[in-house]
């Protein structure tokens, strides 16, 4: 390659400082989605479908083909006590209760954000 004159080099200069903008707003972008995800589980309510879905990825109460009880049935809340080994604790909120979402956020997600 050959670069006869100033106007290439300049032209070159140009491509190349095009090139590093895209791909500093390409590194952006995907840092700020990836923040995004992390305050919406961090800021999830109990008890809501975003919750569950929060408690899932930290807890993997399906298998890897995605099987597993239902997302914040009673029989998913009993999978998530299993899972945290409290299953004999006498304290516990009643399962189908918000105070249970509570209690397991409080105690067991909320510490690992």
């Amino acid at each position: 390659m050959t670069i006869n004159s100033k106007t290439d080099v300049t032209e070159r200069l140009g491509s190349i400082n095009a090139l590093s903008k895209s791909i500093l707003i390409v590194s952006c972008l995907l840092l700020s989605s990836c923040a995004s995800t992390f305050d919406d589980y961090a800021n999830a309510q109990d008890c809501t479908e975003q919750w569950y879905n929060l408690v899932e990825q930290q807890l993997s109460m399906s298998d890897a083909a995605g099987h597993g009880p239902d997302l914040g049935s009673d029989e998913w809340r009993s999978a998530v006590e299993m899972e945290l080994q409290i299953t004999e604790n006498n304290n516990l909120p009643a399962i189908e209760s918000e105070t249970w979402c509570s209690f397991i956020h409080n105690s067991y997600i909320a510490p690992n954000l």
